[in-house]
Protein backbone atom coordinates (compact mmCIF):
# COMPACT_ATOMS: atom_id res chain seq x y z
CA UNK A 1 0.00 0.00 0.00
CA UNK A 2 2.37 2.76 1.08
CA UNK A 3 5.08 1.58 -1.94
CA UNK A 4 1.69 1.90 -4.62
CA UNK A 5 0.99 5.62 -2.70
CA UNK A 6 4.84 6.51 -3.00
CA UNK A 7 4.93 5.80 -6.75
CA UNK A 8 1.19 7.49 -6.98
CA UNK A 9 3.01 10.82 -5.76
CA UNK A 10 6.18 10.66 -7.66
CA UNK A 11 3.90 10.52 -10.60
CA UNK A 12 2.14 13.60 -9.41
CA UNK A 13 5.07 15.39 -8.70
CA UNK A 14 6.39 14.74 -12.11
CA UNK A 15 3.81 15.88 -13.65
CA UNK A 16 4.08 19.16 -11.73
CA UNK A 17 7.59 19.62 -13.05
CA UNK A 18 6.53 18.78 -17.02
CA UNK A 19 3.49 21.49 -16.50
CA UNK A 20 5.06 24.57 -16.08
CA UNK A 21 6.11 26.48 -19.64
CA UNK A 22 9.53 26.18 -21.46
CA UNK A 23 10.98 29.25 -22.17
CA UNK A 24 14.36 29.32 -23.84
CA UNK A 25 15.79 33.24 -23.85
CA UNK A 26 18.36 35.02 -25.05
CA UNK A 27 19.82 38.92 -24.37
CA UNK A 28 22.49 40.99 -25.63
CA UNK A 29 23.34 44.53 -25.36
CA UNK A 30 21.55 46.07 -28.63
CA UNK A 31 24.52 48.50 -29.35
CA UNK A 32 28.28 47.90 -28.28
CA UNK A 33 31.87 49.31 -29.10
CA UNK A 34 34.16 47.87 -31.51
CA UNK A 35 36.49 46.16 -29.53
CA UNK A 36 34.25 46.01 -26.27
CA UNK A 37 33.87 42.67 -24.43
CA UNK A 38 30.37 42.39 -23.68
CA UNK A 39 27.74 39.38 -22.68
CA UNK A 40 25.48 37.05 -24.86
CA UNK A 41 23.12 35.01 -22.05
CA UNK A 42 21.06 32.63 -23.46
CA UNK A 43 18.43 31.00 -20.39
CA UNK A 44 16.39 28.35 -20.27
CA UNK A 45 13.85 27.63 -17.37
CA UNK A 46 13.84 23.62 -17.75
CA UNK A 47 16.05 20.58 -18.02
CA UNK A 48 17.51 20.73 -21.57
CA UNK A 49 19.95 17.87 -23.79
CA UNK A 50 21.53 18.80 -26.88
CA UNK A 51 22.02 22.64 -26.81
CA UNK A 52 23.59 23.80 -29.86
CA UNK A 53 24.31 27.31 -29.77
CA UNK A 54 24.42 29.35 -33.37
CA UNK A 55 27.40 30.33 -35.32
CA UNK A 56 28.32 33.74 -33.88
CA UNK A 57 29.61 34.65 -37.46
CA UNK A 58 32.15 38.02 -37.41
CA UNK A 59 32.34 38.04 -33.11
CA UNK A 60 35.18 36.69 -31.63
CA UNK A 61 33.45 34.27 -28.76
CA UNK A 62 34.61 32.77 -25.72
CA UNK A 63 32.41 30.41 -23.56
CA UNK A 64 29.97 29.64 -22.38
CA UNK A 65 30.19 29.64 -18.63
CA UNK A 66 27.16 27.77 -17.46
CA UNK A 67 24.82 28.93 -13.92
CA UNK A 68 22.20 26.68 -12.56
CA UNK A 69 19.25 27.45 -10.15
CA UNK A 70 16.68 25.33 -9.16
CA UNK A 71 13.61 26.41 -6.24
CA UNK A 72 10.29 24.18 -5.42
CA UNK A 73 7.69 25.76 -4.31
CA UNK A 74 4.01 24.50 -2.52
CA UNK A 75 0.71 26.57 -3.19
CA UNK A 76 -2.46 25.31 -2.40
CA UNK A 77 -1.32 21.64 -2.06
CA UNK A 78 0.46 21.85 -5.01
CA UNK A 79 3.80 21.65 -5.84
CA UNK A 80 6.19 23.04 -8.82
CA UNK A 81 9.42 22.55 -9.39
CA UNK A 82 11.54 25.65 -10.96
CA UNK A 83 15.00 25.52 -12.80
CA UNK A 84 16.94 28.12 -14.33
CA UNK A 85 19.90 27.20 -16.97
CA UNK A 86 21.88 29.93 -17.81
CA UNK A 87 24.69 30.07 -20.63
CA UNK A 88 27.10 33.20 -20.81
CA UNK A 89 29.14 33.83 -23.72
CA UNK A 90 32.24 36.55 -23.74
CA UNK A 91 32.04 38.24 -27.37
CA UNK A 92 34.03 40.89 -28.67
CA UNK A 93 33.12 42.78 -32.33
CA UNK A 94 36.26 43.70 -34.57
CA UNK A 95 34.19 45.30 -37.45
CA UNK A 96 31.55 47.83 -37.65
CA UNK A 97 28.35 46.59 -38.75
CA UNK A 98 25.23 44.67 -37.87
CA UNK A 99 25.48 41.00 -36.10
CA UNK A 100 22.27 38.90 -36.92
CA UNK A 101 22.63 35.88 -34.07
CA UNK A 102 20.21 33.05 -35.64
CA UNK A 103 18.25 30.96 -32.67
CA UNK A 104 19.58 28.31 -30.14
CA UNK A 105 18.26 25.18 -29.91
CA UNK A 106 17.72 22.61 -26.67
CA UNK A 107 15.71 19.63 -26.30
CA UNK A 108 13.25 19.65 -22.91
CA UNK A 109 11.84 16.38 -22.71
CA UNK A 110 12.34 14.53 -26.08
CA UNK A 111 11.14 18.05 -27.69
CA UNK A 112 12.65 20.65 -29.58
CA UNK A 113 12.52 23.99 -28.36
CA UNK A 114 14.47 27.10 -29.89
CA UNK A 115 15.24 30.88 -28.35
CA UNK A 116 14.26 34.12 -30.06
CA UNK A 117 16.91 35.55 -32.65
CA UNK A 118 18.99 38.03 -31.50
CA UNK A 119 20.33 41.58 -33.43
CA UNK A 120 23.46 43.62 -32.62
CA UNK A 121 24.62 46.80 -33.82
CA UNK A 122 28.87 47.57 -33.24
CA UNK A 123 29.97 51.15 -34.26
CA UNK A 124 32.45 53.33 -34.08
CA UNK A 125 36.57 52.88 -33.81
CA UNK A 126 37.87 50.37 -31.33
CA UNK A 127 39.07 51.53 -27.85
CA UNK A 128 42.65 51.94 -26.78
CA UNK A 129 41.25 50.43 -23.67
CA UNK A 130 38.36 48.00 -23.21
CA UNK A 131 35.37 48.89 -21.93
CA UNK A 132 33.35 46.78 -19.32
CA UNK A 133 30.20 45.29 -20.08
CA UNK A 134 27.36 47.65 -19.14
CA UNK A 135 29.22 51.03 -19.99
CA UNK A 136 28.39 53.46 -22.22
CA UNK A 137 31.38 54.88 -24.75
CA UNK A 138 31.99 57.51 -27.34
CA UNK A 139 30.83 61.03 -27.71
CA UNK A 140 27.51 61.91 -27.92
CA UNK A 141 24.93 64.54 -28.98
CA UNK A 142 26.83 67.94 -28.40
CA UNK A 143 29.12 65.77 -26.25
CA UNK A 144 26.07 65.52 -23.70
CA UNK A 145 26.90 63.03 -20.55
CA UNK A 146 22.80 63.35 -19.81
CA UNK A 147 19.63 64.82 -22.37
CA UNK A 148 16.46 63.96 -22.42
CA UNK A 149 13.88 63.97 -25.89
CA UNK A 150 10.19 64.31 -26.34
CA UNK A 151 9.59 62.10 -29.74
CA UNK A 152 6.09 61.40 -31.48
CA UNK A 153 5.24 58.45 -34.15
CA UNK A 154 3.90 60.61 -36.32
CA UNK A 155 4.30 64.35 -36.86
CA UNK A 156 1.28 64.71 -39.20
CA UNK A 157 -1.93 63.74 -38.17
CA UNK A 158 -6.07 64.12 -38.94
CA UNK A 159 -7.90 65.58 -35.80
CA UNK A 160 -9.00 62.28 -33.61
CA UNK A 161 -6.24 60.24 -35.37
CA UNK A 162 -3.54 58.34 -32.23
CA UNK A 163 0.04 59.98 -32.18
CA UNK A 164 2.48 58.01 -29.75
CA UNK A 165 4.29 60.55 -27.74
CA UNK A 166 7.24 58.30 -26.27
CA UNK A 167 9.24 60.56 -23.11
CA UNK A 168 12.97 59.15 -22.55
CA UNK A 169 16.32 59.85 -21.18
CA UNK A 170 19.86 58.98 -22.04
CA UNK A 171 23.32 58.90 -20.13
CA UNK A 172 26.49 58.34 -20.18
CA UNK A 173 27.00 58.04 -16.69
CA UNK A 174 25.97 56.12 -13.93
CA UNK A 175 22.97 57.60 -11.89
CA UNK A 176 21.59 56.97 -8.33
CA UNK A 177 18.25 58.50 -8.74
CA UNK A 178 15.86 59.76 -10.78
CA UNK A 179 12.70 62.00 -9.74
CA UNK A 180 10.45 64.89 -10.14
CA UNK A 181 9.01 64.49 -13.40
CA UNK A 182 7.12 67.08 -15.08
CA UNK A 183 5.21 66.17 -17.83
CA UNK A 184 3.92 69.14 -20.44
CA UNK A 185 0.11 69.74 -20.89
CA UNK A 186 -0.40 68.69 -23.82
CA UNK A 187 -2.60 71.26 -25.02
CA UNK A 188 -5.12 70.89 -27.64
CA UNK A 189 -5.06 67.14 -26.79
CA UNK A 190 -6.66 64.48 -25.65
CA UNK A 191 -4.26 62.46 -23.43
CA UNK A 192 -4.50 58.45 -22.32
CA UNK A 193 -1.83 57.07 -20.43
CA UNK A 194 0.17 53.54 -22.21
CA UNK A 195 3.27 53.46 -20.56
CA UNK A 196 4.44 54.72 -17.04
CA UNK A 197 7.47 52.06 -15.37
CA UNK A 198 7.12 51.84 -11.39
CA UNK A 199 11.18 51.10 -12.15
CA UNK A 200 13.80 52.95 -14.63
CA UNK A 201 15.20 49.62 -17.09
CA UNK A 202 17.84 51.14 -19.18
CA UNK A 203 18.95 49.88 -22.55
CA UNK A 204 21.59 50.95 -24.68
CA UNK A 205 20.98 52.68 -27.73
CA UNK A 206 23.31 54.41 -30.97
CA UNK A 207 22.87 57.80 -31.08
CA UNK A 208 24.24 59.67 -33.57
CA UNK A 209 27.78 56.54 -33.40
CA UNK A 210 27.71 57.22 -29.64
CA UNK A 211 26.69 55.05 -27.17
CA UNK A 212 23.88 55.25 -24.56
CA UNK A 213 21.80 54.32 -21.74
CA UNK A 214 18.44 54.85 -22.47
CA UNK A 215 15.07 55.08 -20.47
CA UNK A 216 11.62 55.36 -21.30
CA UNK A 217 9.90 57.53 -18.79
CA UNK A 218 6.51 57.78 -20.04
CA UNK A 219 4.04 56.63 -23.04
CA UNK A 220 1.25 58.70 -23.32
CA UNK A 221 -1.45 58.19 -26.68
CA UNK A 222 -2.71 61.92 -28.26
CA UNK A 223 -5.59 62.65 -29.74
CA UNK A 224 -5.70 65.96 -31.21
CA UNK A 225 -8.88 67.72 -31.12
CA UNK A 226 -8.06 71.11 -33.42
CA UNK A 227 -6.43 71.89 -36.31
CA UNK A 228 -3.14 73.88 -36.97
CA UNK A 229 0.04 73.02 -36.18
CA UNK A 230 0.15 72.35 -32.19
CA UNK A 231 3.40 72.85 -29.78
CA UNK A 232 3.96 69.99 -27.08
CA UNK A 233 6.22 71.73 -24.92
CA UNK A 234 9.03 69.62 -23.26
CA UNK A 235 9.45 67.98 -20.12
CA UNK A 236 11.53 67.87 -17.04
CA UNK A 237 13.35 65.69 -14.80
CA UNK A 238 15.58 65.67 -12.05
CA UNK A 239 18.70 63.00 -12.19
CA UNK A 240 21.20 62.18 -9.30
CA UNK A 241 24.90 61.45 -10.92
CA UNK A 242 26.69 58.41 -9.13
CA UNK A 243 30.25 57.92 -8.36
CA UNK A 244 31.40 54.25 -7.53
CA UNK A 245 33.33 53.36 -3.82
CA UNK A 246 33.57 50.82 -1.53
CA UNK A 247 30.95 50.85 -0.54
CA UNK A 248 28.80 50.88 -3.37
CA UNK A 249 27.34 53.85 -5.83
CA UNK A 250 27.23 57.33 -4.09
CA UNK A 251 26.07 60.40 -4.93
CA UNK A 252 27.63 63.00 -6.83
CA UNK A 253 25.35 66.15 -7.73
CA UNK A 254 21.78 66.41 -9.29
CA UNK A 255 21.08 67.57 -12.73
CA UNK A 256 17.83 69.15 -14.12
CA UNK A 257 17.06 67.83 -17.63
CA UNK A 258 15.20 69.72 -19.89
CA UNK A 259 13.80 67.75 -22.92
CA UNK A 260 13.21 69.49 -26.13
CA UNK A 261 10.20 71.28 -27.83
CA UNK A 262 8.00 69.43 -30.87
CA UNK A 263 5.43 70.20 -33.24
CA UNK A 264 2.38 68.53 -34.73
CA UNK A 265 0.49 69.31 -37.75
CA UNK A 266 -2.86 68.65 -37.39
CA UNK A 267 -5.06 68.14 -40.19
CA UNK A 268 -8.98 68.46 -40.27
CA UNK A 269 -11.18 65.42 -42.04
CA UNK A 270 -11.93 66.06 -45.42
CA UNK A 271 -15.73 67.06 -46.39
CA UNK A 272 -18.13 67.05 -47.62
CA UNK A 273 -18.66 64.62 -43.95
CA UNK A 274 -21.20 62.04 -44.16
CA UNK A 275 -24.39 62.44 -41.95
CA UNK A 276 -23.84 59.82 -39.79
CA UNK A 277 -20.44 60.95 -38.94
CA UNK A 278 -19.91 61.70 -34.90
CA UNK A 279 -16.02 61.84 -35.06
CA UNK A 280 -14.98 58.52 -34.99
CA UNK A 281 -11.39 58.04 -36.55
CA UNK A 282 -9.94 54.86 -37.07
CA UNK A 283 -11.08 51.36 -38.27
CA UNK A 284 -14.28 50.11 -36.68
CA UNK A 285 -16.91 47.23 -37.00
CA UNK A 286 -20.84 47.22 -35.60
CA UNK A 287 -22.64 45.05 -34.11
CA UNK A 288 -26.20 45.13 -33.10
CA UNK A 289 -28.21 42.64 -30.50
CA UNK A 290 -32.01 42.74 -29.43
CA UNK A 291 -32.72 40.55 -26.23
CA UNK A 292 -36.77 39.61 -27.79
CA UNK A 293 -39.18 40.46 -30.69
CA UNK A 294 -42.22 39.19 -29.26
CA UNK A 295 -43.46 40.78 -26.05
CA UNK A 296 -46.22 42.28 -24.01
CA UNK A 297 -46.96 46.27 -24.09
CA UNK A 298 -45.63 47.79 -20.97
CA UNK A 299 -42.68 45.06 -20.70
CA UNK A 300 -39.05 46.45 -21.49
CA UNK A 301 -36.55 45.22 -24.65
CA UNK A 302 -32.50 45.25 -24.33
CA UNK A 303 -31.47 46.89 -27.67
CA UNK A 304 -27.56 46.73 -27.67
CA UNK A 305 -25.36 48.73 -30.16
CA UNK A 306 -21.62 47.36 -30.01
CA UNK A 307 -19.03 49.68 -31.68
CA UNK A 308 -15.38 47.49 -32.03
CA UNK A 309 -11.80 48.15 -33.97
CA UNK A 310 -9.34 50.47 -33.41
CA UNK A 311 -9.39 54.39 -33.10
CA UNK A 312 -10.48 57.17 -30.94
CA UNK A 313 -12.85 54.53 -28.90
CA UNK A 314 -13.03 56.69 -25.82
CA UNK A 315 -14.45 59.44 -27.61
CA UNK A 316 -17.15 58.21 -29.27
CA UNK A 317 -20.49 59.63 -28.55
CA UNK A 318 -23.62 57.67 -28.89
CA UNK A 319 -24.94 56.39 -32.19
CA UNK A 320 -28.69 57.58 -33.45
CA UNK A 321 -30.80 55.06 -33.82
CA UNK A 322 -34.61 55.36 -34.89
CA UNK A 323 -36.94 53.88 -32.46
CA UNK A 324 -40.76 54.04 -33.12
CA UNK A 325 -42.70 56.95 -31.59
CA UNK A 326 -44.91 53.98 -29.68
CA UNK A 327 -41.66 53.02 -27.42
CA UNK A 328 -40.58 54.49 -24.41
CA UNK A 329 -36.67 55.05 -24.78
CA UNK A 330 -34.52 55.39 -21.93
CA UNK A 331 -30.63 56.65 -22.33
CA UNK A 332 -28.55 54.21 -23.01
CA UNK A 333 -26.17 52.71 -20.38
CA UNK A 334 -22.25 52.63 -21.77
CA UNK A 335 -20.50 50.15 -20.96
CA UNK A 336 -16.81 49.79 -22.22
CA UNK A 337 -13.96 47.56 -22.61
CA UNK A 338 -10.98 49.36 -24.06
CA UNK A 339 -7.10 48.93 -24.12
CA UNK A 340 -4.67 51.99 -24.86
CA UNK A 341 -1.52 50.58 -25.92
CA UNK A 342 1.62 51.82 -28.63
CA UNK A 343 -0.50 50.04 -31.61
CA UNK A 344 -2.87 53.18 -30.67
CA UNK A 345 -6.42 52.16 -28.78
CA UNK A 346 -8.13 49.26 -29.36
CA UNK A 347 -11.69 47.51 -27.68
CA UNK A 348 -15.16 47.68 -27.33
CA UNK A 349 -18.09 50.30 -26.73
CA UNK A 350 -21.40 49.38 -25.70
CA UNK A 351 -24.76 51.47 -25.81
CA UNK A 352 -27.64 49.32 -24.29
CA UNK A 353 -31.11 50.79 -24.82
CA UNK A 354 -33.95 49.98 -22.87
CA UNK A 355 -37.35 50.33 -24.70
CA UNK A 356 -40.57 49.68 -23.46
CA UNK A 357 -43.70 49.53 -25.87
CA UNK A 358 -46.92 51.71 -24.94
CA UNK A 359 -49.22 50.14 -27.08
CA UNK A 360 -49.98 46.65 -29.32
CA UNK A 361 -48.95 46.16 -32.72
CA UNK A 362 -46.18 45.25 -35.06
CA UNK A 363 -43.16 47.83 -35.08
CA UNK A 364 -40.20 48.23 -37.14
CA UNK A 365 -36.72 49.20 -35.84
CA UNK A 366 -34.49 50.50 -38.76
CA UNK A 367 -30.86 49.71 -38.82
CA UNK A 368 -28.53 51.75 -37.32
CA UNK A 369 -26.11 53.39 -39.61
CA UNK A 370 -22.30 54.57 -38.26
CA UNK A 371 -20.02 56.66 -40.10
CA UNK A 372 -16.03 56.84 -39.74
CA UNK A 373 -13.08 58.02 -41.14
CA UNK A 374 -10.61 55.55 -42.15
CA UNK A 375 -7.15 56.90 -41.86
CA UNK A 376 -5.29 54.31 -44.05
CA UNK A 377 -7.47 54.79 -46.97
CA UNK A 378 -7.78 58.10 -46.00
CA UNK A 379 -11.97 58.12 -47.12
CA UNK A 380 -15.11 58.04 -44.83
CA UNK A 381 -16.39 54.59 -44.46
CA UNK A 382 -19.90 53.98 -43.53
CA UNK A 383 -21.55 50.68 -42.16
CA UNK A 384 -25.44 49.69 -40.90
CA UNK A 385 -26.83 46.99 -39.23
CA UNK A 386 -30.00 44.92 -40.37
CA UNK A 387 -33.79 46.07 -39.60
CA UNK A 388 -35.91 44.27 -36.69
CA UNK A 389 -39.39 43.77 -36.10
CA UNK A 390 -40.68 43.66 -33.22
CA UNK A 391 -44.09 42.10 -32.03
CA UNK A 392 -45.95 43.79 -29.57
CA UNK A 393 -48.98 42.17 -27.41
CA UNK A 394 -51.24 43.97 -25.61
CA UNK A 395 -50.33 43.93 -21.37
CA UNK A 396 -51.35 44.83 -18.58
CA UNK A 397 -52.14 48.36 -17.76
CA UNK A 398 -49.62 50.21 -16.12
CA UNK A 399 -50.49 53.72 -14.25
CA UNK A 400 -50.33 56.94 -15.72
CA UNK A 401 -47.67 58.42 -13.63
CA UNK A 402 -44.85 56.26 -15.65
CA UNK A 403 -44.94 57.98 -18.72
CA UNK A 404 -42.70 60.78 -18.76
CA UNK A 405 -43.90 64.16 -20.06
CA UNK A 406 -41.91 66.40 -18.58
CA UNK A 407 -38.70 66.00 -20.23
CA UNK A 408 -36.40 64.23 -17.13
CA UNK A 409 -33.76 61.98 -17.93
CA UNK A 410 -35.41 58.99 -17.70
CA UNK A 411 -32.60 56.19 -17.50
CA UNK A 412 -31.89 57.34 -13.97
CA UNK A 413 -34.80 58.40 -12.32
CA UNK A 414 -35.66 56.94 -8.61
CA UNK A 415 -39.50 57.45 -6.86
CA UNK A 416 -38.22 58.62 -3.12
CA UNK A 417 -40.38 58.76 -0.30
CA UNK A 418 -38.74 59.39 2.21
CA UNK A 419 -37.40 62.96 1.59
CA UNK A 420 -40.17 65.09 2.86
CA UNK A 421 -41.29 64.16 6.27
CA UNK A 422 -45.12 64.81 7.34
CA UNK A 423 -45.62 67.80 9.77
CA UNK A 424 -46.01 66.82 12.94
CA UNK A 425 -49.19 67.80 14.62
CA UNK A 426 -48.12 67.43 18.69
CA UNK A 427 -45.82 70.25 19.93
CA UNK A 428 -42.61 69.03 21.88
CA UNK A 429 -42.32 68.69 25.47
CA UNK A 430 -39.68 71.71 26.62
CA UNK A 431 -38.57 71.81 30.02
CA UNK A 432 -37.32 75.02 30.87
CA UNK A 433 -33.17 74.65 32.58
CA UNK A 434 -32.99 76.38 36.01
CA UNK A 435 -30.01 78.61 35.19
CA UNK A 436 -28.40 80.00 32.29
CA UNK A 437 -25.05 78.48 30.18
CA UNK A 438 -23.58 82.16 29.86
CA UNK A 439 -21.48 82.89 33.43
CA UNK A 440 -21.73 79.28 34.30
CA UNK A 441 -18.38 77.14 35.22
CA UNK A 442 -18.77 75.48 31.90
CA UNK A 443 -19.13 78.40 30.06
CA UNK A 444 -15.90 79.82 31.77
CA UNK A 445 -13.62 76.51 31.02
CA UNK A 446 -14.73 76.82 27.65
CA UNK A 447 -14.03 79.96 26.85
CA UNK A 448 -10.26 79.46 27.91
CA UNK A 449 -10.12 76.15 26.23
CA UNK A 450 -8.45 78.15 22.60
CA UNK A 451 -6.11 80.21 24.55
CA UNK A 452 -5.13 76.93 26.53
CA UNK A 453 -4.67 74.73 22.99
CA UNK A 454 -2.58 77.77 21.72
CA UNK A 455 0.35 77.74 24.19
CA UNK A 456 0.51 73.95 24.01
CA UNK A 457 1.24 74.42 20.19
CA UNK A 458 3.80 77.07 20.55
CA UNK A 459 5.31 74.46 23.10
CA UNK A 460 5.06 71.62 20.52
CA UNK A 461 6.49 73.77 17.48
CA UNK A 462 8.85 74.90 19.34
CA UNK A 463 10.40 71.49 20.19
CA UNK A 464 9.69 69.95 16.93
CA UNK A 465 11.90 73.01 15.46
CA UNK A 466 14.65 72.13 17.72
CA UNK A 467 14.65 68.80 16.55
CA UNK A 468 14.56 69.82 13.34
CA UNK A 469 17.24 72.34 13.23
CA UNK A 470 19.12 69.20 15.26
CA UNK A 471 20.03 67.54 11.76
CA UNK A 472 22.36 64.73 13.60
CA UNK A 473 19.49 63.57 15.72
CA UNK A 474 17.02 63.65 12.90
CA UNK A 475 19.51 61.51 10.62
CA UNK A 476 19.83 59.17 13.73
CA UNK A 477 16.18 58.92 14.21
CA UNK A 478 15.36 57.91 10.63
CA UNK A 479 18.22 55.78 9.80
CA UNK A 480 15.80 52.62 10.36
CA UNK A 481 12.72 53.98 7.91
CA UNK A 482 15.40 54.81 5.29
CA UNK A 483 16.67 51.63 5.36
CA UNK A 484 13.85 49.80 5.14
CA UNK A 485 12.84 51.44 2.01
CA UNK A 486 16.20 50.96 0.42
CA UNK A 487 15.48 47.38 1.36
CA UNK A 488 12.08 47.26 0.25
CA UNK A 489 13.74 48.45 -3.34
CA UNK A 490 15.74 45.27 -3.04
CA UNK A 491 12.54 43.65 -1.93
CA UNK A 492 10.71 44.05 -5.41
CA UNK A 493 14.28 42.67 -7.48
CA UNK A 494 13.49 39.18 -5.39
CA UNK A 495 11.84 37.56 -8.32
CA UNK A 496 14.27 38.94 -11.14
CA UNK A 497 17.53 38.29 -12.48
CA UNK A 498 19.13 41.73 -11.96
CA UNK A 499 21.41 40.74 -9.32
CA UNK A 500 23.67 44.03 -9.56
CA UNK A 501 20.75 46.32 -8.76
CA UNK A 502 19.80 44.11 -6.00
CA UNK A 503 23.25 43.71 -4.44
CA UNK A 504 23.60 47.21 -4.97
CA UNK A 505 20.55 48.47 -2.85
CA UNK A 506 21.57 45.71 0.23
CA UNK A 507 24.81 47.09 0.18
CA UNK A 508 23.50 50.95 0.37
CA UNK A 509 20.68 49.77 2.84
CA UNK A 510 23.17 48.33 5.45
CA UNK A 511 26.00 51.23 4.89
CA UNK A 512 23.23 53.97 4.93
CA UNK A 513 21.82 52.51 8.06
CA UNK A 514 25.39 52.78 9.88
CA UNK A 515 25.73 56.08 8.34
CA UNK A 516 22.78 57.62 9.77
CA UNK A 517 22.53 55.82 12.86
CA UNK A 518 26.21 56.95 13.72
CA UNK A 519 26.09 60.22 12.35
CA UNK A 520 29.25 59.91 9.95
CA UNK A 521 29.72 60.81 6.05
CA UNK A 522 29.11 57.42 4.03
CA UNK A 523 32.94 58.72 2.26
CA UNK A 524 34.72 58.37 5.85
CA UNK A 525 32.74 54.67 6.40
CA UNK A 526 35.84 51.99 6.92
CA UNK A 527 36.31 48.82 8.35
CA UNK A 528 38.25 49.54 11.13
CA UNK A 529 36.48 52.62 11.97
CA UNK A 530 33.43 50.85 12.07
CA UNK A 531 34.34 48.01 14.49
CA UNK A 532 35.45 50.58 16.52
CA UNK A 533 32.29 52.49 17.28
CA UNK A 534 30.56 49.39 17.67
CA UNK A 535 32.60 48.20 19.75
CA UNK A 536 32.31 51.75 21.63
CA UNK A 537 28.12 51.08 21.70
CA UNK A 538 28.38 47.56 23.24
CA UNK A 539 26.95 46.03 20.06
CA UNK A 540 28.02 41.95 20.42
CA UNK A 541 31.10 40.89 17.97
CA UNK A 542 28.86 38.43 16.45
CA UNK A 543 26.39 40.60 14.89
CA UNK A 544 29.41 43.02 13.70
CA UNK A 545 30.98 40.05 12.06
CA UNK A 546 27.83 39.12 10.14
CA UNK A 547 27.51 42.56 9.14
CA UNK A 548 30.99 42.74 7.58
CA UNK A 549 30.39 39.60 6.17
CA UNK A 550 27.35 40.40 4.40
CA UNK A 551 28.79 43.73 3.27
CA UNK A 552 31.81 41.55 1.72
CA UNK A 553 29.40 39.19 0.30
CA UNK A 554 27.34 42.24 -1.41
CA UNK A 555 30.45 43.55 -2.87
CA UNK A 556 31.87 40.58 -4.45
CA UNK A 557 28.67 39.76 -6.06
CA UNK A 558 28.17 42.34 -7.67
CA UNK A 559 32.13 42.31 -9.35
CA UNK A 560 31.55 37.93 -9.52
CA UNK A 561 27.81 37.22 -9.39
CA UNK A 562 28.49 33.76 -10.79
CA UNK A 563 30.21 33.07 -7.85
CA UNK A 564 27.79 34.01 -4.99
CA UNK A 565 25.32 30.73 -4.61
CA UNK A 566 23.24 32.42 -1.72
CA UNK A 567 19.73 33.49 -2.89
CA UNK A 568 18.00 36.73 -2.77
CA UNK A 569 15.27 35.82 -0.24
CA UNK A 570 18.20 34.49 2.18
CA UNK A 571 20.56 37.51 1.66
CA UNK A 572 17.68 40.24 2.11
CA UNK A 573 16.34 38.26 5.48
CA UNK A 574 19.49 38.64 6.89
CA UNK A 575 20.17 42.19 5.79
CA UNK A 576 16.57 42.58 7.73
CA UNK A 577 17.85 40.53 11.00
CA UNK A 578 20.82 42.38 10.78
CA UNK A 579 19.71 45.93 10.46
CA UNK A 580 16.72 45.09 12.66
CA UNK A 581 19.44 43.90 16.03
CA UNK A 582 21.36 46.88 15.60
CA UNK A 583 18.44 49.18 15.37
CA UNK A 584 17.68 47.90 18.96
CA UNK A 585 20.92 47.97 20.60
CA UNK A 586 22.05 51.56 18.49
Amino acid sequence: MNKNLTIILLFIFQNQLWAQDVEFTVSAPRVVQIGERFQIIYRLNAKGSDVQFPDFKGLSVQGPSTQTSSSVEIVNGRMKQSYSFGYVFYAVASKKGEYNLEPATAKVDGKLVQSNKLAIEAIGEAPENETEPGQPSGAGEGNKEVFATISLSKGQAYVGEGIIATLKFYTRVNLVDVNNLKVPAFAGFWVQDVFSPNQINLERENVNGAIYNAAVIKKVLLFPQKTGKLNIEAFELDVVKGRPSFFGMQAAGELKLVSNQINVDVRDLPLPKPEAFNGAVGQFSMQKKIDQNKIKANDAIKYDITISGVGNLNLLSEPKPQFPSQFEVFDPKVSENIKSTEGGQSGTKTFQYLLIPRSAGTFVIPGVVFSYFDVASKSYKTIKTAEDTVYVEEGEEQPAAIINQTGVVKSEVDVLNSDILFIKENAPDFKLKDQFFIASLNYFLLLGAPFTLFFILIILLRKRAKEMADVSKMRTKKAGKVSRKRLKEAKLLINSDKKEPFYAAINQALVGFLADKLSIPTSDIKRDYLKERLAQKNIDNSIVENYMQLIDKCEFARYAPAQVNDSFTDIYKTASEIIDQLDKKL
